[in-house]
């Protein structure tokens, strides 16, 4: 009785002695001196050499460059007498007339642009912040008349200007916008 051993048999024991081969041979252990021996590492940074200096060998240099020539002066000149008018936006001295006068604003009928209207206040915020930044117009404001929140541009006296913004606005990429009456900031 002689037992044949299935040939499928014996190519998996083929393939398994074959790869615990694999596997013992590559967990097998180099000698020390051949790892580290021979190849040095190099540091990329190089750090200097420190030495200790004592007293008694270590002798002061004279310092000896003049800096009299290359010291300067501003030359300050006096302003001449025709220049005695002054501009009534600058604060020259404590005692001055300028400083009582105080910018105010006031409150009075006029129009400006009616950009977005939300329930959501974010949403009226980042419009707001969207127009600032690509207009530069400081005042836009954001008026919340229940239950919605308006975000409004400008403060113009006259119909005219505030659709010249208008205009300029539609060209930005703000559609539906809509020129308003309302009450304005003159100062």
């Amino acid at each position: 009785m002689t037992t044949e051993i299935d040939p499928m048999k014996k190519s998996r024991q083929l393939i398994f002695f074959g790869l615990a081969v694999l596997i013992i041979s590559g967990c097998s252990a180099v000698p020390v001196e051949s790892r580290y021996g021979q190849v040095v590492a190099k540091d990329t940074v190089s750090v200097p050499q420190i030495t200790e200096v004592k007293k008694d060998t270590a002798t002061p240099k004279p310092f000896s460059f003049d800096f009299s020539p290359h010291r300067t002066w501003p030359e300050v000149k006096q302003a001449p007498a025709e220049i005695a008018k002054r501009n009534p936006d600058y604060w020259y001295t404590l005692n001055d007339d300028s400083v009582r006068s105080v910018h105010q604003a006031y409150k009075i009928a006029g129009f400006r642009i009616l950009l977005h209207t939300t329930d959501l206040y974010p949403e009226a915020d980042s419009v707001r912040t969207a127009v600032y930044l690509r207009t530069n117009k400081k005042a836009v404001y954001i008026d919340f008349e229940s239950p919605f929140y308006k975000v409004k541009v400008g403060d113009y006296q006259f119909q005219r200007q505030a659709e010249e913004l208008n205009f300029q606005l539609n060209q930005l990429g703000f559609r539906n916008t809509l020129v308003i009456s309302d009450s304005v900031y003159v100062y």
